[in-house]
């Protein structure tokens, strides 16, 4: 499983997290296909998950837009 912040509200960055059921695909080596019942939009955490409880409240920390080229 992974899991997915559902924000307070639209213009938050505090939310609670909830576990989300997937299973692995194909893999390229730099990417992994992911199966399972998540949006486009879904917020995915992506570190420090292996800490983490259902319903845990978390903030979500932003980068930078990043467009590939470097700076």
């Amino acid at each position: 499983y992974v899991f997915v912040v559902e924000l307070e509200d639209e213009a938050s960055d505090v939310g609670t997290v909830r576990p989300v059921d997937v299973m692995l695909g194909m893999s390229d080596g730099m990417e992994i296909k992911v199966n399972g019942l998540l949006s486009p939009d879904d917020l995915v955490v992506v570190e420090g998950n292996e800490r983490l409880k259902p319903g845990e409240r978390v903030r979500i920390l932003r980068e930078a837009n990043y467009d590939g080229d470097d700076p």
